[in-house]
């Protein structure tokens, strides 16, 4: 029986779907009062998910403080009653389009996100805002998302309309309140194929150089790998036989039942195709793994009835 062996190439392709969860974690580590309006802390990094960088709009030119996302200029619509009062309705000030914190997140190649929720830690100075919410790019900035405390935090809560309040001035403000929680389970954020923008808001702030700080910011979900599932009608487990498997050597066996064939790939669990070989009109054919890492493969030949896959472990 005459040898086959395979090529090695590194090309990119897809087999199935795989899911990796990931938490976005943003600390702004590297924020000064120097850094201006982008943090230029690394953003997290995850399977099939590109983070962007935080940046901030319509407000001072730097932060404030060190090692947390946070600027004034807010609009001081609680300016305009006794500082002590802590009722949202007298209030004067409203959400502006134009005053944010942004970041935009960014599924890769092949992948699409199916986003959970978004948790952050709130801060204010003094004199800082009393609103904050958050909206996306899925209906362009039109709605607030739903809104919660989570973890119950007493000195904050949600008001109608998914507002954020933070419920008494005489909160100390030397500490991060934890609890901001935005949910993603609508349909607008599943299986999301396209860049993804947020921003947080803020508003009703007490003087022009009160602050509003968000800190440890988690944006949670999941990352699917689809690539070439509508393209294929699969029939897993057949046309072909695979021994020894878990294969322990540097060869394993493939046995066609199906001759009919134009190739055969072996494909990692992140969808890179690592070998290939084209019809050799044998019906058994000796793969040579020795190149490939233990692990978790799928073999797949293409025939004109379909596609044959089988699970292949490599094991060292």
């Amino acid at each position: 029986m005459k040898k086959s062996l395979l090529s090695v190439l590194f090309v990119a392709a897809g087999f199935c779907a795989s899911a990796q969860s990931f938490n976005g974690l943003y600390p702004f580590t590297a924020i000064t009062n120097t850094t201006g309006t982008t943090d230029p802390t690394t953003p997290p990094v995850a399977t099939g998910v590109t983070f962007g960088a935080f940046t901030s709009a319509g407000v001072s030119a730097n932060p404030n403080a060190s090692g947390r996302f946070t600027f004034t200029g807010w609009g001081t619509g609680a300016s305009t009653v006794a500082l002590t009062i802590d009722t949202y309705s007298v209030y004067t000030g409203s959400l502006s389009p134009n005053q944010y914190y942004q970041v935009s997140v960014t599924p890769s190649a092949n992948y699409s996100i199916n986003y959970s929720q978004i948790r952050f830690d709130m801060r204010r100075s003094g004199t800082g805002v009393r609103n904050y919410a958050v909206r996306s790019s899925a209906d362009a900035y039109t709605a607030n998302l739903p809104a919660s405390i989570t973890p119950t935090n007493a000195n904050l809560s949600v008001l109608p309309g998914d507002i954020f309040f933070w419920n008494f001035d005489a909160t100390s403000t030397a500490a991060d309140q934890k609890g901001s929680t935005i949910s993603l389970s609508g349909t607008s954020f599943q299986n999301v194929t396209t860049p993804l923008s947020f921003r947080f808001y803020a508003w009703n702030a007490e003087s022009n150089a009160g602050t509003f700080s968000i800190d440890t910011v988690v944006i949670s979900g999941t990352a699917n790998f689809t690539s070439g599932l509508k393209a294929y009608s699969h029939e897993l487990n057949a046309g072909f036989k695979l021994y020894p498997n878990p294969g322990t050597g540097d060869v394993v066996n493939l046995e066609v039942l199906d001759t009919d064939y134009e190739r055969i790939d072996i494909y990692d669990v992140l969808g890179k195709k690592v070998l290939s070989t084209w019809h050799t009109e044998e019906s058994r054919i000796v793969l040579d793994v020795s190149e490939l890492t233990a692990g978790t493969y799928l073999v797949s030949m293409k025939g004109k009835k379909g596609i044959y896959e089988s699970k292949l472990i490599v094991t060292r």
